[in-house]
């Protein structure tokens, strides 16, 4: 069982939290601790979704990152994540790893693994060009929805849109064990 002081059965996210340590998404911050209210980096992110992912090994072996050294914790996360289409960088040469990650980021980040992933060349900063939204498809009424958050759970602030403000390790994993 995973006991960490600074996590509490009432805590919204510690359901998340259990689900993440049980599927090898993450280990705390350290034996005793989670970190619930620090926030979370561009690296820590994408090695999350790549250790939900199991982490597959990547096929390239050259980072075209040139702040993501070969030695780091995050090397070959960030590899498979712009293999998949889930980063392309801040610009084409940088990844920005210890930035902190932006609630906006991680809702690409995080739609990108399990929804639509980028092609090779497209910039994950530029917003798409506005598209007349498609008729449904024939078999939308079958479709399962995601399941709805847990709002009960939820802190005071939760619902508010702020793309720009960071992510906590708390509101992170919640979210991609939501998912």
């Amino acid at each position: 069982e995973v006991t960490f002081k600074d996590v509490d059965e009432k805590d919204y996210f510690y359901d998340a939290v259990m689900w993440a340590v049980a599927n090898g998404v993450t280990s705390g911050t350290s034996a005793d601790n989670f970190s619930p209210d620090a926030t979370c980096t561009r690296a820590q992110t994408v090695t999350f979704l790549w250790n939900a992912a199991g982490k597959p090994e990547p096929k390239a072996t050259d980072c075209p990152f040139v702040d993501v050294a070969p030695t780091a914790y995050y090397y070959k996360a960030v590899l498979w994540a712009y293999e998949e289409g889930i980063t392309t960088g801040i610009t084409a040469t940088t990844f920005g790893p210890n930035q902190a990650i932006t609630r906006s980021q991680a809702v690409t980040f995080l739609y990108r693994y399990f929804v639509e992933p980028l092609e090779v060349g497209e910039m994950e900063e530029s917003a798409p060009a506005p598209q007349t939204p498609a008729a449904p498809p024939a078999d939308a009424g079958k479709l399962d929805p995601l399941p709805p958050l847990d709002y009960k759970k939820q802190p005071d602030w939760y619902g508010s849109l702020t793309p720009a403000h960071t992510m906590s390790n708390a509101r992170l994993i919640a979210e991609l064990e939501q998912i």
